[in-house]
């Protein structure tokens, strides 16, 4: 989906930054949500903001730790989904006859 809006020019850049950031975000708020609640999880992803937008932090200039961060937050959140499942089966009922 990056390089769809592209890597031409810097606005770019920036638009597929932006995007990032913001499916980090929300990822990191379902995860917060499900594990504390949606107080904690507004303002540790307010928190999340300021720190991804500060110019002292990580800035604007596109940190390829900025574009895996969605990926990564993601699998954290499906893993925790997987992790409440009642039923730790990965595969459907086959049984390993003998």
């Amino acid at each position: 989906m990056h390089k769809a809006i592209g890597y031409r020019n810097a606005s770019g850049v920036h638009v597929s930054l932006l995007v990032a950031n913001i499916d980090s975000v929300i990822c990191f708020y379902f995860f917060l949500k499900d594990v504390f609640n949606r107080y904690i999880a507004v303002i540790a992803c307010s928190l999340l903001l300021w720190m991804l937008t500060s110019a002292n932090v990580l800035g604007f200039a596109a940190h390829a730790t900025q574009l895996l961060t969605p990926f990564v937050l993601g699998g954290i959140l499906l893993f925790w989904k997987g992790l409440q499942k009642t039923n730790y089966s990965f595969f459907p009922d086959h049984h390993i006859t003998q």
